[in-house]
């Protein structure tokens, strides 16, 4: 084995002195009878030196996207690992059901099937069946595929192979294997084993890393997006990394960048390339530059949809609340209210980011964000009612109770309709408020549908939902029975998911707009439409001991006083979404000015 190592061009060979874990690697890796030529970050870059650090760290997707073949080494096998490399030769010989541009595959699924089994009785009685399950859960619980300097590595080189101990397979295969395994476990009768793999540290990250070696290849991927996914399941040492580690993605792909079907390409890249690595600056400077960068370069404000409520933990760092932490994994909620990655369908604000200068080039200060926009409403009351996730209740009436949510939602209309909370409005405002329907409800917490996948209106009626929520049995029915009906209580298991961590919340008495927000929701809240962002967003005023009014300093600060506001995040609005209220609600009026602290 040939060794490059950091340093002065003119020093010559000589040995080095390398971690035990790498020594083995490199045993296990060179050749017996020629040499080979590695590339390791932790010889080939020298990590003490920050200044080659910060150049080098900028030119590893070039490394990884010009490599003959990058390596992934798990370390020495455990025990039954040749039932992997079986597998591989054995659905080697099964034509693949599909190859995207990316080279990620996915396998015959009735030659997987059999060999991993439709059933927990399977596993019961198979030792063959029971063995390849537990070697692939044992396989995706190796550490590696939880750190996050692999994701470049894995997704943007051309050739990727996966050894394990003296078992070569290629990352393709093994990405393949998983998202077709996990399709499999989901058909099993009682989901043991789905809950199993969906467990295991490797199987989100490998997901992720199946679909995005296609996108990647397509110039298709969001770098925001792709931080969402690495913040949920990747790991990194030093936090800037959640940032650095990532500038690669959409980059050093063989394409016309100027032609014209590759506008999405040419955009999606103006983000990293403004983003130069500085391990000198704060993470607080990384996260929040990052942030603004990301502003000023799409003139949206998209990333208000990365923000999530966390719990608090002893040494988080201080960031205003436009600025998502990337290191914080501490999530309130199953999942946000607009999934990162999936296209926006309930786009609120349609000539938002469009014509007005509605963000300065300039900000003086960086941990003030100036918006502007309109108000849609106060929280009037937050609903004492939690979702449990759809998967691991018995029953959908379980995890939603929607009945006991509807008679909770009607009973506190009717409270908040008493005379003692209706003075100064209309008689007109004070008339008994008309029940809200199932359907509303329904909508409401699958947020209409608007964070999955299909990003089409849901594909199935309210009636047929509420039909399938209502016919639902204890026990799920044996294959054969009531499909159809199974088939829609799949979908809404998976789209109910979004309510996890969520509140039901009503603006107003009169009217029957009821929204879906952030479970750390409070009445008083302010529910806003600000330009730029897709989705109305949960603004909550921010007073400070400075803030307190003495006379002094003029009006205009006075005013900043009371614009100034902490984000809690996007909500769903029922009734309030693509655009329905803007034209009529707020056509040639002044938009009001927001301060995001």
């Amino acid at each position: 084995m040939k060794p490059f190592r950091h340093g002065h061009p003119d020093e010559g060979e000589g040995t080095i002195q390398v971690t035990k874990s790498l020594w083995v690697a490199l045993r296990h890796l060179r050749y017996r009878d020629e040499p080979r030529y590695l590339w390791v970050d932790q010889i080939c870059i020298n990590q003490e030196d920050t200044a080659e650090k910060n150049i080098q760290v900028g030119c590893m997707g070039e490394i990884y996207s010009k490599a003959t073949c990058s390596v992934i080494w798990l370390g020495p096998k455990g025990p039954d690992a040749e039932i992997m490399r079986d597998m591989y030769t054995e659905l080697s010989k099964s034509p693949i059901d599909e190859k995207g541009p990316g080279g990620v595959q996915r396998l015959d699924q009735q030659a997987l099937a059999a060999m991993l089994g439709t059933s927990s009785r399977e596993e019961d009685k198979k030792e063959m069946v029971r063995k390849r399950r537990h070697i692939l859960e044992e396989f995706l619980n190796v550490r590696w595929f939880t750190r996050a300097w692999v994701y470049q590595e894995a997704v943007t080189a051309p050739k990727v192979d996966v050894v394990w101990g003296k078992i070569v397979l290629p990352f393709d295969f093994v990405t393949g294997l998983v998202v077709s395994a996990y399709g499999i476990a989901k058909g099993n009768d009682d989901r043991r084993w789905h809950r199993r793999i969906k467990g295991t540290t490797g199987f989100a990250p490998l997901r992720t890393m199946f679909h995005d070696r296609t996108a990647h290849r397509n110039g298709e991927l969001n770098f925001l997006n792709v931080l969402w996914h690495a913040r949920k399941h990747l790991s990194a040492g030093n936090h800037r990394d959640y940032v650095y580690a990532f500038l690669a993605v959409n980059r050093y792909i063989a394409k016309d960048r100027t032609h014209p079907s590759n506008a999405r390409l040419n955009q999606s890249l103006l983000i990293q390339d403004r983003i130069i690595p500085d391990y000198d600056a704060t993470v607080e400077h990384v996260f929040a530059h990052l942030a603004l960068t990301a502003i000023q370069t799409t003139r949206t404000l998209d990333i208000l949809q990365y923000i999530v409520p966390t719990k608090p933990v002893q040494g988080s760092y201080f960031l205003p609340s436009w600025v998502p932490n990337w290191d914080d994994k501490n999530f309130l909620c199953g999942s946000p209210i607009f999934v990162p990655g999936v296209p926006w369908k309930t786009n609120i604000s349609r000539f938002l980011g469009s014509g007005a200068n509605w963000i300065p080039e300039t900000i003086t200060n960086p941990l003030e964000l100036p918006t502007a926009g309109f108000t849609l409403g106060r929280v009037e009351t937050v609903l004492k009612h939690s979702f449990k996730h759809t998967y691991f209740s018995s029953t959908l009436k379980n995890a939603i109770r929607l009945d006991d949510l509807a008679a909770l939602i009607e009973t506190e209309r009717n409270r908040l309709s008493q005379p003692r909370f209706l003075s100064g409005l209309t008689s007109m405002q004070r008339r008994s408020p008309t029940p809200i329907a199932r359907t509303t409800i329904l909508e409401t917490i699958l947020a209409n549908g608007s964070f999955t996948p299909e990003q089409s209106i849901i594909p199935y009626t309210t009636t047929q939902l509420l039909s399938a929520y209502d016919d639902e049995k204890e026990t799920i029915p044996p294959p054969g029975e009531d499909d159809e009906g199974e088939k829609i209580r799949n979908w809404l298991r998976q789209t109910a998911e979004i309510a996890t961590g969520k509140r039901v919340f009503l603006i107003a008495v009169d009217t029957e707009h009821i929204g879906l927000g952030y479970s750390i929701v409070k009445p008083g809240d302010l529910v806003a439409v600000l330009f730029g962002c897709k989705a109305p967003v949960l603004l909550r005023r921010e007073r400070r001991a400075e803030d307190v009014d003495d006379g002094r300093g003029g009006d205009d600060v006075r005013r900043d006083r009371d614009r100034r506001y902490k984000v809690i995040g996007l909500c769903f609005v029922h009734g309030c979404m693509d655009g329905a209220l803007i034209g009529s609600r707020w056509g040639g009026k002044v938009p009001e000015r927001f301060i995001l602290v």
